[in-house]
């Protein structure tokens, strides 16, 4: 009996341990900010962020022919395309900070709404434009009473090539937390509805994320300092 049990053992086939793949990096890093805020740097197309309200930037018609990526092509459509035929058509010309809100269609995508924020002609498009487009995206999201936005620069994915995702991050948090911070403010005095946000993604492409991280970082941290230099006095003379 013995030997019989030992050979039976002996035939059975060796199994082989299979170590599970290993998930892919999830790209996103998240820090605490003024009044409650969450600041999150999220890697992910426009149209998978579960979020009250889309941001994104959009520059001026040229009359040669628009540089759009597939990414912003594939958001566009979701919606039927409102976002090319309202440019073609000169119903939303980008101009610096014009802005166009959209509702898109029931299960098209994850975002509620769509906010297209101009950012005016490549030509004359520089760094400092960032400050009021970060403002816009603020205030407006208050305004929607947007608890979850998030804002996609879409820059280079327009053909947009002179500026680098690490000199934008910083300037535009910088600015989106302190024009947030006039709003709080603006509230507390009883100059405004109350409504807090809860979070704001900044996208970024997985090739930019890191640059991205480092130049939101240093972007809170001014903030935070220019917070910190307005005080606590009242914008009301009471």
């Amino acid at each position: 009996m013995r030997r019989l049990l030992c050979f039976t053992l002996c035939l059975l086939p060796t199994l082989a341990l299979v170590t599970p793949a290993a998930e892919p990096a999830k790209l996103e890093k998240s820090w605490d900010t003024p009044h409650g805020l969450r600041f999150t740097v999220k890697s992910s197309k426009p149209q998978d962020v579960e979020c009250d309200l889309q941001v994104m930037g959009w520059f001026e018609h040229d009359p040669k022919g628009d540089t759009v990526v597939d990414v912003i092509v594939a958001f566009d459509q979701a919606m039927g395309r409102p976002i090319k035929n309202l440019v073609d058509k000169g119903a939303f010309t980008a101009a610096p900070l014009e802005t166009v809100l959209l509702t898109p269609p029931a299960g098209a995508m994850k975002p509620k709404q769509v906010l297209m924020v101009g950012y005016g002609s490549k030509d004359k498009f520089a760094l400092d434009a960032f400050k009021g487009v970060a403002a816009v995206t603020a205030r407006e999201a208050v305004r929607l009473k947007a608890k979850k936005i998030a804002f996609a620069p879409a820059i280079i994915d327009q053909g947009y090539d002179k500026l680098h995702a690490k000199d934008v991050a910083p300037v535009f948090t910088r600015a989106f937390l302190t024009a947030y911070d006039t709003e709080m403010r603006l509230q507390a005095d009883g100059l405004a509805p109350e409504f807090k946000l809860d979070e704001i993604y900044l996208e970024a492409g997985k090739t930019h994320f890191d640059d991205v991280v480092s130049g939101a970082a240093a972007g809170i941290d001014q903030a935070k300092a220019d917070i910190a230099k307005r005080g606590t006095e009242s914008y009301r003379n009471k």
